[in-house]
């Protein structure tokens, strides 16, 4: 389907809808709305709130495609310095109020971006989003309002979205190209931010083993193997495949301070493009051990536990060999070491761990739109 009859399908829909939201107040004419959507922006602000309300501001609101039946909405919380966070609910008519729909709460402070992916909706079908902020005394407040309409559903064969968990697929780095494997699909969980409509890929093998952080702190944000990926590793990509690698927001542990397990997730996730797995991605908790922090969930390709069909999942190589690669997670009873999956696949908290040692590598994880096609030799194309 072509993007201008995808826009025009766009408006019929619109003007179907209207009749049924045009008693609501504050709705700006049809006119206005159709005059102001371009072919891009396929979600649309039905609603402007006075300044001195706890309305939501908006910043954006964005339809997701693929997957069919998933919209991304972003706004800038209220100016208000009570806000708390806001309440989005949607439904295929327009909420009376906070509870009239399905509806999830995200928390935020005054004027934070904050934005929400919403799962498990109907292909092609018209929704009407409001946001509602809401202070701590549980206050709600007349929303701002969103259409948003999700596209119709089409074949995934041939693109990543129709390679399954553990498929492996093939990237130029440098002047080789290697193989990934599709380690997850979707969103993991609420701990993430721009994963909807793609697919996780990590490396298959490690290139080359390298220090985590040569100040030997267990600080993944500022660590020298973060910069690493996120700088050389990434300008490696062939640029067809760079250009398409998303920033997204991962569960991390900030800091280096021992004891710490307090997690910075969803809009207050990192910020990346290419990334280490943590011990959560890959099948471990705190079962396992107590000095692990909560950093997300396991991706669809690992085992959970430390049996020992879970521990061959996690295994890797170079050049044939068993080799040890890094986890993004602090180990958090100190400040010096980092979690390592070694050359049995079994995670540990060696002295290997510690940060300044290059006896571990990297196995790059990043993500990408789940649209982008795959030939009959596994190769991305874009």
């Amino acid at each position: 389907m072509s993007i201008a009859s995808e826009v025009q399908r766009i408006r019929d829909k619109v003007k179907q809808a209207y009749a049924v939201c045009a008693t609501r107040d504050a709705i700006m004419p049809t006119s206005q709305i159709l005059e102001n959507l371009p072919a891009t922006i396929l979600s649309i602000p039905i609603s402007t709130m006075a300044p001195d309300t706890l309305a939501p501001l908006f910043a954006a609101g964005a339809l997701s495609i693929p997957p069919w039946n998933a919209v991304t909405v972003s706004w800038r919380n209220s100016v208000k310095p009570d806000t708390v966070g806001t309440r989005i609910v949607w439904s295929t008519t327009p909420p009376v109020d906070e509870t009239d729909g399905a509806w999830a709460d995200v928390g935020g402070t005054p004027f934070q971006e904050s934005s929400y992916e919403i799962i498990g909706l109907q292909p092609d079908t018209l929704y009407h989003i409001a946001l509602f902020a809401f202070n701590a005394a549980g206050d709600f407040i007349q929303p701002a309002r969103l259409l948003a309409m999700t596209s119709a559903e089409q074949s995934v064969e041939g693109t990543l979205a129709g390679c399954a968990i553990g498929e492996i697929v093939k990237i130029q780095v440098g002047s080789v190209v290697r193989n990934f494997i599709v380690v997850h699909k979707g969103n993991p969980s609420e701990d993430y931010h721009g994963f909807y409509g793609s697919v996780v890929l990590m490396q298959q093998d490690v290139d080359a083993a390298r220090q985590w952080n040569v100040g030997n702190l267990n600080n993944y944000e500022s660590s020298a193997i973060n910069a690493y990926l996120n700088n050389e590793y990434l300008n490696s990509i062939t640029q067809n495949i760079r250009s398409k690698v998303k920033q997204v927001r991962i569960p991390h542990r900030p800091g280096s301070v021992s004891d710490d397990k307090k997690i910075s997730s969803g809009a207050e996730g990192l910020l990346t493009s290419v990334f280490l797995l943590s011990m959560y991605e890959c099948g471990y908790d705190t079962d396992f051990n107590t000095a692990i922090a909560a950093e997300g969930s396991i991706f669809d390709y690992f085992i959970a536990g430390a049996g020992t069909d879970a521990n061959n999942k996690r295994l890797a190589r170079r050049a044939g060999a068993a080799v040890a690669w890094w986890l993004r997670s602090p180990i958090t009873s100190g400040t010096v070491r980092a979690w390592f999956i070694s050359v049995t696949g079994a995670a540990t908290s060696g002295a290997n761990g510690n940060t300044s040692t290059a006896v571990n590598g990297p196995r790059p994880a990043f993500v990408l739109p789940s649209t982008l096609l795959v030939d009959d030799e596994g190769v991305i194309q874009a």
